[in-house]
């Protein structure tokens, strides 16, 4: 098996138990660096305050912790994988509702993937960020 193929199954059975539990965020700390550049396009942005940027797998832990504490999860589909290398592209939409405001956002959603040595080391996802900023006003 190929480095992109270990890559994407890696990343394709995360998914999947992400989708499956609604949320467990152990599937993803599993599979990270201790070390992990990890970011957001909403980039910390107001209402969505947990995705600012993260440097280390502990600090990764209060992106989850902000995300099941403001939103719940209603699906997350990935549709393709790219892999090139280590890097794999996660291509998909995901749906999401705001506990507060009981908003949805349900956008289309890119992640990118940097593995070294079977481990992730960068992370960055690409949203609509209006779309869910608004969601979280009332």
């Amino acid at each position: 098996m190929s480095e992109e193929e270990r890559n994407t199954e890696t990343l394709r059975k995360a998914y999947i138990h992400w989708q499956e539990t609604k949320g467990d965020a152990q599937v993803w700390l599993d599979i990270l660096a201790d070390h992990v550049d990890w970011g957001s396009l909403a980039d910390g942005a107001p209402g969505m305050e947990f995705t600012q940027k993260r440097a280390s797998k502990e600090d990764v832990v209060g992106y989850f912790a902000g995300l099941a504490e403001d939103w719940t999860m209603n699906s997350y589909h990935i549709n393709e994988f790219v892999a090139q290398g280590g890097s794999v592209v996660a291509i998909g939409e995901c749906s999401w509702t705001h506990k507060k405001t009981g908003k949805t956002a349900a956008i289309g959603k890119v992640d990118v993937w940097k593995f070294e040595d079977g481990k992730v080391t960068q992370f960055m996802e690409f949203f609509d960020t209006l779309r869910a900023v608004e969601a979280t006003q009332d």
